[in-house]
């Protein structure tokens, strides 16, 4: 048998495998499996820890430019008055998308299943282990897609914040 990455399978071939399992097999299949979402968790913190920074560092740059964009509203309004609006409303949006897709609190996977849905009159130990450790397999899974997703924005985010000096010099310009 040759050990390695598991590929992509789907729940009917996982619960086989589950199922062909020795029991002290599957108890430490399960341990591990709740080190690997006790992981992914803690990624979610850092992206949201590394989100707020971002933001932290955005809104210091809305309060500066928003002093020089109040200059737009004078008579002889400068070029540096326009540029620092539009930065000001660029960097706003900015946050706005960083707070809606990287900080904003949603529905996260459990570490741990619930004892209500373990306890199953009539079902063995073998049985509730192999139907939990599908569970859990698919929660990594979910965990996984929400970490990434939110890494994506964040680090979308922090690309198009380089382009501040672009919109301010664009928009001073024209």
């Amino acid at each position: 048998m040759e050990i390695g990455y598991a590929a992509q399978v789907d729940d009917k071939e996982l619960l086989a495998r589950i199922s062909a399992c020795d029991p002290p097999v599957r108890a430490w299949a399960l341990e591990e499996g709740h080190k690997n979402l006790k992981g992914r968790i803690d990624s979610q913190a850092a992206v949201a820890s590394q989100a707020a920074t971002t933001l932290a560092l955005l809104l210091a740059g809305i309060g500066g430019s928003l002093a020089y964009a109040v200059r737009i509203f004078e008579p002889d309004a400068s070029p540096i008055g326009r540029g620092a609006a539009a930065l000001c409303l660029y960097l706003i949006l900015l946050a706005a998308v960083l707070i809606f897709r990287c900080i904003n609190t949603t529905a996260s996977p459990a570490l741990h299943n619930e004892p209500k849905n373990l306890l199953m009159p009539g079902a063995s130990l073998d049985q509730i282990q192999a139907g939990e450790l599908l569970n859990l397999q698919r929660r990594i899974e979910e965990q996984t897609a929400l970490v990434a997703a939110r890494a994506r924005w964040l680090n979308g985010v922090r690309l198009l914040a380089l382009l501040s000096p672009a919109v301010f010099s664009a928009a001073a310009l024209a």
